[in-house]
């Protein structure tokens, strides 16, 4: 039953991330929304679950995880609520950050929920089970949504998961076990809060530049808050015991380059996606069921290529930096392509497979390379990483590319130059995490750490 409803909540949550897209056309025609307008419901659910995975943790950790978990997935089912009746779109924007602040509570202490449930022996399948939860909702969700929009409608995609999260709440007060972090650990409410508003502003400020102009007060003073906030969130974070966050595990090169690769993989998985339901829906007039489907071989590319990408963890260091370099390539590809040939179904059809196999490739071994970079004593530090990371990147890529778009003259000429700018950030991002991880000695051998190289807080499993 614990494993029952935790999984069921991963599967919501990924639905979340993927069925907003199928709805952005009607959304679009319902309410006479921008392109800036159409990527805040895209990134408000995504940017408000990435500020609260480090503050919920903490939280979690401080006062219960049950009691998170529960909380998050009631607010979760009150904003699809509101999310389903909205008759403007401020209020539609509101529920999807809302929905968003739920499935970061949810998310947050969801893998230590799972393991307190089961004894060690189970906890990997338990794990394994979750996180396909996860990957089965990423997949379903363009195909569930295609047809729910189709049948009855765009509100009915946030209506239908209520009654079920309803059984699940009530489920969820009787079996969840209760458990926290160690007694008489303080929570660190000022790093947990620079980390809830730190990527606000420059997500704001990527979203409304089109409109308001790159040199405009308004959008240089969101960049330079939100770089201020980012830099007052890592020495915080440095400087104190113990942090919300240990930033500290960032100063190790495979660390900081797996990272980086994971953020470039999630500018490409919601960059791809957010410009291919343009392209799809918008100018070749597919109906929503059409779409879910085209995104059906993307969903068995990624299936496909995270096993290959398993297997080439198990070779060592030598496969795994073969399954970056080809995963990356294909998801500059992704952009790149589309970018060069004409706006036609076949060629965003490529770039949507292109991505699915760089995302295979790229994310179960970038993120086994960052648990394998630190102690296992830090193992809360790691798995946060990875999430946040992902999430982080396609909150931004989102913003970024949706600025793209919103810079052109035409619908055609925007969406050239967002898959350009797509292109462009992953290939920098993964140069960049590339180099770091060949800086990097031993990457992908887990062993003992040296005390004098570890400088990272044990902090609780």
């Amino acid at each position: 039953m614990v494993l029952a409803i935790v999984a069921m909540a991963a599967f919501f949550l990924s639905i979340d991330l993927t069925f907003v897209n199928v709805a952005l056309p009607d959304i679009r025609q319902r309410f006479g929304a921008s392109a800036s307008e159409l990527a805040w419901v895209v990134d408000a659910y995504t940017v408000a679950l990435t500020s609260l995975l480090v503050p919920g943790a903490a939280v979690a950790e401080r006062f219960g995880r049950k009691g998170v978990f529960l909380a998050g997935m009631a607010l979760f089912g009150v904003a699809s609520l509101l999310g389903g009746l909205a008759e403007s779109l401020p209020v539609l924007i509101l529920a999807r950050a809302l929905m968003g602040v739920g499935a970061g509570m949810m998310l947050a202490p969801a893998m230590a929920i799972t393991a307190m449930a089961f004894a060690p022996a189970e906890r990997t399948r338990a794990l394994g089970t979750w996180a396909s939860a996860g990957a089965l909702g990423l997949a379903l969700g363009p195909v569930l949504g295609g047809v729910v929009v189709a049948a009855i409608g765009w509100r009915w995609a946030f209506l239908l998961p209520v009654p079920v999260l309803g059984v699940a709440l009530v489920a969820g007060m009787r079996v969840l076990p209760r458990g926290r972090g160690p007694a008489g650990v303080p929570l660190d409410v000022a790093g947990a809060a620079l980390a809830l508003v730190a990527l606000v502003p420059i997500i704001a400020a990527l979203i409304e530049a089109p409109r308001l102009g790159w040199s405009s007060p308004w959008v240089v003073g969101l960049l330079l808050v939100g770089a201020l906030l980012l830099l007052a969130f890592v020495a915080r974070e440095a400087t104190t015991p113990p942090p919300a966050f240990d930033v500290r595990a960032l100063a190790r090169p495979a660390v900081a380059g797996a990272s980086l690769v994971l953020f470039a993989s999630y500018v490409a998985f919601m960059g791809v996606l957010f410009l291919a339901t343009i392209d799809l829906q918008v100018i070749a007039g597919l109906g929503p069921v059409r779409y879910g489907l085209m995104l059906l071989p993307m969903a068995v590319a990624y299936w496909l290529m995270s096993r290959a990408g398993a297997r080439l963890t198990a070779a060592g260091p030598a496969g795994m930096a073969a399954c970056i370099l080809a995963g990356l390539m294909a998801l500059v590809a992704a952009f790149a392509i589309p970018a060069a040939a004409p706006s036609t179904v076949p060629w965003t059809l490529t770039a949507l497979v292109l991505m699915g196999i760089g995302n295979g490739l790229v994310v179960p071994v970038s993120a086994a390379l960052v648990l394998n970079a630190l102690p296992d004593r830090s193992l809360g530090t790691s798995s946060a990483l990875s999430v946040v990371a992902r999430f982080a990147g396609g909150a931004v890529g989102v913003a970024l590319i949706a600025s793209a778009l919103g810079s052109a003259d035409t619908l055609d000429a925007g969406l050239t130059w967002g898959y350009w700018a797509g292109a462009a950030a992953v290939l920098v991002l993964g140069a960049t995490g590339g180099a770091l991880l060949l800086r990097a000695r031993g990457v992908g051998q887990r062993g003992p750490v040296r005390a004098d190289r570890s400088g990272i807080d044990p902090g609780p499993i």
